[in-house]
């Protein structure tokens, strides 16, 4: 089988798939990316979702836009992905392992080389024996075996591995986006589409980045609020104050309640909360008073009812 490749082929699903199907459509425009197959050519294909899911499959035929593949290709698992996914004609180890193996086995049945002849195109064997050591090594140490070759480079893949996985995993230090206006964007399978944002104006914003693009909420380097639906929030809270207090001024009511009288026998005593409402006095022609009447005062709170004063 002969291995073909293109530059830069890459598109998305046009239509959902299922894990059982062995056809699949990349989008029109694109088609013409991927490389056209005679029989027993084929190409590798990589699809990848938003969440990170992702399997290799081999493409053995291409009519338009629709390909017929094999799925679950080199330890994938077949699954199903949605429209837009991504496909990519990507360099896979078995796309070199089948490299590898085409040029030995053109080599192996050369005349020339077959004669074994040191006089005879010496490049070519040269050729041969590396392909036969080091880029062998090579692809199994990309494969996940063990060579010294590319021992540093394993080493790398499985540090990185261990610091950050694509797929998922748990971030223990401090992650830093340092450029102008950086967001971190967190995308719902396509469906919710949300960005935090350090814009230059020194602002913080929240935005919907799908459907009708908005600024949820915006805080300010002066911890000042402000969202969507309700605006400035200090603002409002101001407003919504004023109104209250206003409110109470106007409705406020008050009352006097149980008639009292302080007699002057023993002198007058100071009885808190209360108006006078009268007073009483000889009948004589000294005309003296002889004591005061009083009534409690009470003013109506809309939280608590009617409330007496003291002191």
């Amino acid at each position: 089988m002969t291995l073909k490749f293109a530059n830069n082929a890459s598109s998305t699903l046009s239509s959902s798939i299922l894990a059982t199907d062995t056809s699949l459509s990349v989008a029109g425009a694109d088609a013409g990316k991927f490389p056209s197959l005679l029989a027993d050519d084929w190409f590798p294909l990589t699809i990848v979702d938003n969440a990170g899911n992702m399997e290799i499959v081999k493409v053995t035929a291409r009519s338009g836009a629709m390909l017929t593949v094999e799925r679950g290709q080199e330890g994938t698992a077949p699954k199903a992905f949605v429209v837009g996914s991504k496909c990519d004609l990507r360099l896979t180890a078995a796309a070199l392992a089948a490299l590898r193996d085409d040029l030995g086995s053109r080599m192996d049945t050369d005349p020339t080389l077959a004669a074994n002849s040191d006089s005879k195109i010496a490049s070519q064997k040269a050729v041969k024996s590396y392909f036969d050591s080091t880029l062998a090594a090579a692809i199994d140490a990309i494969k996940g075996g063990v060579s010294t070759a590319f021992d540093t480079l394993k080493e790398l893949a499985d540090a990185v591995a261990t610091k950050f996985d694509k797929v998922g995993g748990t971030l223990t230090g401090n992650l830093i986006l340092q450029l102008v206006s950086p967001m971190l964007r967190l995308n719902h399978t396509g469906v919710n589409d949300w960005g935090i944002l350090n814009h230059t104006d020194g602002k913080l914003y929240v935005q919907k980045l799908n459907g009708t693009p908005a600024n949820a909420l915006v805080i300010g380097v002066d911890g000042s609020i402000s969202t969507a639906q309700f605006g400035d929030l200090n603002a409002r809270i101001e407003a919504r104050a004023v109104a209250w207090a206003n409110d109470r001024v106007a409705n406020l009511q008050y009352r006097k309640v149980s008639l009292g009288y302080n007699g002057i026998s023993g002198g007058y005593s100071n009885i808190g909360g209360t108006v006078v409402v009268g007073y009483a006095r000889d009948a004589g022609v000294s005309g003296q008073v002889n004591g005061l009447y009083y009534m409690y005062l009470q003013v109506f709170d809309p939280v608590r009812g009617w409330v007496g004063f003291s002191g």
